[in-house]
């Protein structure tokens, strides 16, 4: 699956970053274990290629990013297309029937 991402920024862990109201610097990270291929945009020395894509959920709402740490507990967090974040959210409800 080709998943597109566009560059949020460089945060610290327990930063209040939210993506639709949801927090997600401050909530648990579920690793979205399909296989992807990301691609996007370089910025402030990011690269959007080959990075892990979570999940996390607060309050029903659930959001899909991609990141990965640099230095330490510091991401560079990277927003998911919505219609990436459509199939892979009915992927998972078909895979938790």
């Amino acid at each position: 699956m080709l998943v597109k991402l566009y560059y949020l920024g460089y945060f610290p862990r327990g930063n209040e970053v939210s993506l639709n109201c949801v927090k997600i610097m401050q909530s648990e990270w579920e690793l979205v274990e399909m296989p992807m291929f990301t691609y996007g945009r370089r910025e402030n020395g990011a690269t959007p290629y080959f990075c892990e894509v979570f999940r996390a959920e607060e309050d029903g709402n659930a959001v899909y990013f991609a990141a990965y740490e640099r230095g330490y507990a510091k991401y560079h967090v990277f927003e998911i297309s919505s219609r990436a974040a459509r199939k892979l959210e009915k992927k998972r409800e078909k895979m938790l029937r």
